[in-house]
């Protein structure tokens, strides 16, 4: 057997040194250390939320939430999903104010421009495009903010689009005139928005005043006769025309009646020893206020017009008018013992009996109601006028009964009425005449 041959020796591979780092210069105790940036990883931008969540789910309120550009015309239409984020985040600023009991600020009586007719009357009180569309936001966003913060028994979420427009369109407020690049409070016209004969103010004040003298009822019919009661109580009408001077002279504003000057009252310049006391610029003015009034509690009211020269509020969701705009303050609604302020209100067959035939007939009709309820009611004032008949020994055709309710009613159709013979029986159920409060 062979020897197995010896292996050589291997060299040893020795592992190559590795080289020492290098030294980390000393740092400068001059310079800040420098920080180690984390590593990032990719996070998608997060969605900006928007503005006021809420309208994102009643859509069809955002939707009829619409500003009137001013552009050319009377404006373009633009609704609240179309605003730009800005328009958008303004609104829920102005709600922001709103809901946190900031308020809006907004003057009581706005400065404004006037348009007069060849007469020498207001035709239109203009505001300017800030201000206007600070008015509007202040109007919305306390809509807004009455049925989000439930700040009346009722909602809006059931209403249709016309009830809508009424509280969120600004055309409800005023109308864009191109020629004058400002925004209109027309109290009549042919073709355009009537708003009646008001400048509204703040909002959130006026809601308050409905709210502190608590005429917010359980409904909105109930709120209404309450307005309406409060109205009977305190509104004076006016006297003269429609001039600057003598708009004036009533509220100390030239242009149509700040709202907020009748809730306060004010003193007629030319008589200060009246006192303060709530004038309303007539029938234009008092359906101007109580749209400017309700709205804030989410009552819809627009302005009817059947009989030119006079103006009958429309309560829109009630579908419940007034004859006349005056007849809360018409003398036969103060007649004693008073009635329900809310039996002023007819409903809309009615309307239509009273108001939907010729021009003529609508006319004959402005302001029936109040005697309507008179000749239902026999207050005292009637039974005293039938009294004096009496005693002076007066036919029904020369009595001042026939002459109280003559401006409606003929001698013919009270007797068919059995007026008279009604306020024998209640009188004798009184004691007789001796016996009138």
């Amino acid at each position: 057997m062979r020897k197995p041959r010896p292996r050589k020796p291997t060299r040893s591979h020795k592992p190559k040194p590795k080289p020492k780092p290098a030294r980390k210069p000393k740092p400068d105790p001059d310079k800040p250390p420098k920080r180690k940036r984390p590593r990032l990883k990719y996070r998608p931008k997060p969605r900006p939320k928007p503005p006021i969540p809420w309208l994102v789910t009643h859509p069809a309120i955002a939707a009829a939430i619409v500003w009137r550009a001013p552009t050319a015309g009377n404006g373009t239409p633009i609704a609240y999903p179309a605003w730009s984020r800005a328009e958008q985040v303004e609104l829920r600023q102005t709600l922001d104010k709103v809901t946190g009991g900031v308020g809006t600020n907004l003057p009581e009586a706005p400065p404004a421009s006037l348009v007069l007719n060849t007469g020498g009357d207001v035709f239109a009180t203009n505001l300017d495009v800030a201000l206007a569309r600070q008015i509007y936001l202040g109007y919305v966003a306390q809509s807004l903010a009455a049925e989000i913060r439930h700040r009346v028994p009722w909602s809006i979420t059931g209403y249709s689009a016309t009830e809508l427009s009424w509280l969120f369109d600004s055309r409800s407020l005023f109308e864009y005139f191109a020629a004058y690049g400002q925004y209109g409070i027309l109290r009549s016209h042919g073709i355009l928005v009537n708003h009646g004969a008001a400048t509204p103010g703040d909002p959130v004040r006026t809601f308050q005043f409905l709210d502190s003298h608590g005429l917010i009822g359980p409904t909105p019919t109930e709120t209404i006769g309450s307005v309406l009661a409060w109205c009977r109580a305190n509104l004076v009408h006016f006297y003269g025309g429609y001039e600057p001077a003598n708009f004036q002279k009533h509220w100390q504003y030239s242009g149509y009646p700040p709202v907020e000057r009748t809730l306060t009252g004010t003193v007629h310049q030319d008589y200060p020893q009246w006192g303060v006391l709530h004038f309303t610029g007539g029938c234009w003015g008092t359906t101007a206020f109580l749209r400017a009034l309700l709205r804030t509690a989410n009552i819809p009211v627009a302005l009817a017009k059947p009989c030119p020269g006079h103006a009958q509020p429309q309560f829109v969701r009630e579908a419940v008018y007034l004859s006349h705009g005056d007849d809360p303050y018409n003398q036969l609604s103060k007649w004693t013992p008073p009635f329900p302020a809310g039996d002023l209100l007819i409903d809309a067959p009615q309307f239509a009996a009273w108001f939907g035939g010729s021009e003529a007939i609508a006319c004959q009709n402005v302001g029936i109601r109040p005697y309507e309820r008179a000749i239902q009611n026999l207050p005292n004032e009637l039974l005293k006028d039938y009294c004096a008949d009496l005693a002076a020994n007066k036919d029904h055709a020369s009595g001042a009964v026939l002459n109280e309710l003559k401006a409606h009613y003929s001698l013919g159709e009270l007797e068919a009425l059995l007026l008279w013979q009604k306020m024998d029986t209640k009188l004798a159920a009184l004691g007789g005449c001796s016996s009138l409060p």
